[in-house]
């Protein structure tokens, strides 16, 4: 079982885990903690990185979100996304500055996913004072901040 701890960021664990795992959370604060029962996630996104090759530049690609699937929002400006391609041809999209990944079969599926938990994820942060965030929390509620325009 693994516990992962939002609240003061004491995690390596990219943010859209909880998200695909199954877990559950734990605390009256949805960014309390999450007991999850399966790694599934996190150890697909390790081995989808393990079967990449960094001397492989061709299959690293760099593309941007410029719209949002979800139109109680706009975007200020456009979104980096960095796309990677593994040795098996599926693909792992990575935001960074967010610690927001995603993979899939194909660059769609990815952006389509990776675009829903921008949302997602600043519709989790916006309301929670920044008091009760850990460091990781506050640092993606202030960059989503800068991104994203409520309708």
């Amino acid at each position: 079982m693994l516990n992962l701890n939002f609240i003061t960021g004491n995690t390596d664990i990219p943010v859209g885990t909880y998200r695909e795992s199954n877990c559950t959370p734990v605390g009256s604060d949805t960014f309390t903690s999450f007991n999850c029962n399966s790694q599934s996630s996190v150890l697909n996104y390790v081995d989808l990185k393990q079967n990449y090759s960094m001397k492989d530049s061709e299959n690293i690609n760099y593309t941007k979100i410029e719209t949002l699937i979800n139109f109680k929002y706009s975007l200020k400006k456009p979104i980096n996304v960095k796309l990677i391609k593994n040795i098996n041809g599926d693909v792992i999209g990575d935001i960074e500055d967010l610690e927001l990944y995603s993979f899939g079969k194909d660059e769609f599926e990815v952006l389509r996913e990776l675009n829903e938990e921008l949302t997602s994820l600043f519709e989790d942060l916006v309301d929670i004072d920044n008091k009760n965030l850990g460091e990781y929390p506050k640092k993606w509620k202030r960059i989503l901040k800068n991104y994203l325009n409520v309708l």
